[in-house]
């Protein structure tokens, strides 16, 4: 008589193991929505030949943001780098440290900026750095945001994505030279 309660207690054992990985395995497809992205703003821009336009480059549902470094590229035969400055979003946490560098032949930056001391990073959305260029001839396009970094205040990767932006150059008319614009997103772990 004594023989059926170890297998009773096997079956619980086991019916609860069975639960617990069944809900462990439905919880795994989730992914968190609100993923950091960095992304240039306006997503299209547009300008007459001769003319100076400025893009920012803005990072939104970020938490912790200590550091952070991004690569743009666009085609220099239309534009010119003209002037880059940084955003009022990381130095609302504080002391900042600043950088970039141009390379105007290639047409393509990077840009570093962190926090400075032992501080918590900063959260939300805002404005990382704003670049303006000048429109050397009309065509168009990619503003290529590329191998972009984000740091928290642990010196940790902090997942994001990235969103491209898109130039054309404005006909007198108002119309676009090209027709068309597009902008990509990926991805970063």
């Amino acid at each position: 008589m004594k023989k059926p309660i170890p297998i009773l207690v096997l079956t619980f054992i086991l019916l609860f193991l069975m639960v617990t990985a069944h809900i462990k395995s439905a919880g795994e497809g989730i992914t968190n929505q609100n993923v950091a992205v960095i992304f240039i703003y306006p997503g299209t821009s547009e300008g007459n030949v001769g003319e100076n336009f400025t893009i920012e480059v803005k990072v939104s549902d970020v938490i912790d943001l200590y550091g952070y470094e991004f690569h743009l590229r666009w085609n220099s035969t239309l534009l010119d780098c003209v002037e880059v400055n940084e955003g009022p979003f990381l130095k609302s946490g504080g002391s900042t440290f600043f950088t970039y560098k141009i390379n105007s032949t290639e047409g393509c930056m990077v840009v570093d900026c962190t926090l400075l001391g032992d501080i918590q990073g900063v959260n939300g959305n805002g404005t990382l750095t704003t670049i303006k260029f000048y429109i050397k001839k009309t065509g168009e396009c990619l503003l290529d945001l590329y191998d972009t970094i984000l740091l928290n205040s642990a010196e940790q990767t902090i997942e994001h994505s990235t969103t491209d932006g898109y130039f054309y150059a404005v006909t007198h008319n108002g119309g676009n030279i090209g027709g068309g614009s597009s902008a990509t997103k990926k991805v970063v772990k």
